[in-house]
């Protein structure tokens, strides 16, 4: 058997998948592949990952770490300011730390997240196509201070897959600028949009939901 090509032994792919815990996370594990000088050639993300993928493709590589953490450092808001500038952050248990995080729970389900979505009740402009709790729309607005999108859909940054699902009939969508897709806003916030707490987002005349409901769908299936 012939050996493996020295250009695919070169090759990192960096999978990103969803969920916003996660999200936090794999920003902290492309830091260490950054510090390590382990850069991917190509990054896949979903829901989460997708927003990872795109800071990650759309900014020169020295930028990307302090972008990530950035962005994950401005969603950790603190719902109870108060209490904490008197006595001091919560401890890592107890009473008071299980009262801070249902705060914080309480809190994101009636306000949202500022930067990343809110209740489709307090208006505003919507990214939304259909019917949902909540809404995308702040994400959308502040990705393109996040991620050059010029930069992401050229021959300069990695080659990125953004993954999301068709609405109506479950089959999986991918947009891989390798091939020659062009990925914008909509596409990662599509990529996001986990039903039915989050709407659908239309895109390219089809309504796509998150990445991660095609794995869902074909369990039904089978289930069936």
């Amino acid at each position: 058997m012939d050996p493996t090509p020295e250009p695919l032994l070169r090759r990192l792919v960096l999978v990103l998948s969803g969920g916003v815990a996660l999200g936090a996370w794999e920003a902290g594990a492309y830091a260490a592949l950054a510090e390590a000088g382990r850069l991917p050639n190509r990054v896949v993300g979903s829901s989460a990952g997708a927003v990872a993928a795109a800071i990650i493709a759309g900014n020169p590589p020295e930028r990307r770490v302090d972008v990530l953490r950035g962005f994950w450092d401005s969603l950790a808001a603190d719902p109870t300011p108060f209490a904490s500038f008197l006595l001091g952050p919560p401890p890592a248990e107890g009473a008071w730390r299980r009262a801070h995080t249902a705060g914080a729970a309480v809190q994101t389900l009636f306000m949202g997240r500022p930067g990343l979505f809110r209740p489709k009740l307090m208006g505003g402009p919507e990214t939304a196509a259909g019917p949902g709790l909540y809404d995308l729309a702040p994400l959308a607005k502040r990705l393109p201070d996040l991620v050059d999108f010029d930069l992401l859909n050229s021959r300069h940054a990695p080659d990125v897959a953004i993954c999301a699902t068709e609405v109506e009939t479950g089959a999986r969508v991918v947009f891989d600028t390798a091939r020659g897709d062009v990925i914008r806003p909509e596409h990662i916030t599509a990529s996001c949009a986990l039903l039915p707490l989050f709407a659908p987002v239309e895109v390219e005349g089809r309504l796509l939901g998150d990445g991660g409901l095609t794995a869902t769908w074909r369990w039904t299936a089978r289930a069936r």
